[in-house]
């Protein structure tokens, strides 16, 4: 969790780069923060819509939404210069690691 959180801090802090560093520090701090707490929450609120959801992939596709939701809701409410640069690979990372974990974690076929 903190090596996710320092790597996508760090990202946030290269996308923007280019402004002014209250900015760019207060970007790098929130995707931290986000980083970390997203990856703790992440793995439950799949696990608990792999119990609901008829397939896997739509569990990972709602876990991933919840997560871009609230990435660009805090980031857009905060001020972030570089939205997109921003919160582009943390989402990239995060749904291939959603989409890979709900696949390994799937239910058994029923036929």
């Amino acid at each position: 969790m903190t090596f996710g959180a320092v790597l996508m801090g760090s990202w946030s802090f290269y996308a923007n780069r280019h402004h002014e560093v209250s900015e760019t520090v207060r970007a790098a701090v929130l995707q931290a923060a986000l980083s970390g707490f997203l990856t703790a929450c992440l793995k439950m609120i799949a696990d608990r819509l792999l119990r609901f959801l008829p397939h896997w992939s739509l569990a990972a596709g709602t876990s991933l939404l919840f997560s871009a939701t609230l990435l660009l809701a805090a980031h857009r409410v905060s001020g972030t210069p570089e939205l997109a640069a921003t919160v582009s690979v943390p989402l990239l990372v995060s749904g291939s690691y959603i989409f890979a974990y709900c696949y390994i974690r799937r239910r058994p076929s029923l036929g």
